[in-house]
């Protein structure tokens, strides 16, 4: 949210300079990426605070391993980039889905080549999510399901509501925090070994190696399984969290 009203501010302030086109989105892109980066780092250290006071790092190491990590996530976060680019796309048929850039592209493109900012559809968004706030609904998390695909926006409703049945499964609050913190474990873990899997997948395919099936992929079957097996996982996600329950009576 924070680097789409960059995207916005800094868009008109550069139009209004006379910068516009190829160049102007480019900056635009360039002073964008800029704040992104500061924010997630920002929201990173924070957290490397509290593990480095229950460590005893000092303010001099953790300077130091901030820049050792800045580097190495410049350089392979642009090498991931340009792999996944290579191997599937952004644009076009069978394309990776790119959300949060087509939201970007949606702001720039009009006011770099000569249109203007939606400034209606802009205020009535903030209006409502004022209206959002003032209901106790998260007005960014709901503007972030507003315009992710449905692939997206399914597995993420169904894992909120494993969350909320693991969260409401006992009265007892401190051992639903340790329900939810365990189902929050396993689930970050399959975030990452998704991660790690799909790069995967696509060194394979760049390097010409075909295990992935295409034609069996489009078949009834194949849909049918998939669905099957993704609820077994969801149903293993939520006896892992229960199981603290057993361990604790134990």
């Amino acid at each position: 949210g924070m680097t789409i009203f960059m995207i916005i501010i800094s868009a008109v302030c550069l139009t209004a300079a006379g910068m516009t086109g190829k160049v102007g989105m480019i900056a635009v892109l360039m002073m964008a990426s800029f704040i992104g980066t500061t924010i997630g780092m920002a929201g990173n250290f924070m957290s490397e605070l509290k593990v480095a006071h229950m460590t005893g790092a000092t303010p001099k190491k953790m300077e130091q391993w901030q820049i050792v990590g800045t580097i190495l996530c410049a350089v392979l976060s642009v090498g991931v980039m340009i792999l996944l680019n290579d191997a599937y796309g952004f644009v076009g048929d069978h394309a990776l889905n790119a959300p949060q850039a087509n939201a970007m592209a949606a702001i720039i493109e009009p006011m770099m080549t000569g249109g203007s900012a939606q400034w209606p559809l802009y205020m009535a968004g903030a209006l409502f999510a004022i209206i959002l706030w003032m209901v106790k609904v998260p007005p960014l998390a709901f503007a972030l399901g507003t315009y992710l695909p449905m692939e997206i926006n399914t597995p993420l409703l169904i894992g909120g509501l494993i969350a909320y049945f693991v969260q409401n499964s006992t009265k007892d609050k401190e051992l639903a925090d340790l329900r939810f913190s365990k189902g929050s474990t396993i689930a970050s873990g399959l975030v990452a070994g998704g991660a790690i899997g799909s790069l995967f997948s696509a060194v394979l395919r760049i390097a010409g190696v075909d295990v992935f099936a295409q034609d069996w992929v489009e078949t009834p079957e194949a849909t049918y399984l998939s669905i099957v097996m993704y609820l077994l996982l969801c149903a293993f996600l939520y006896k892992v969290a229960m199981y603290v329950k057993a361990k604790k009576a134990k």
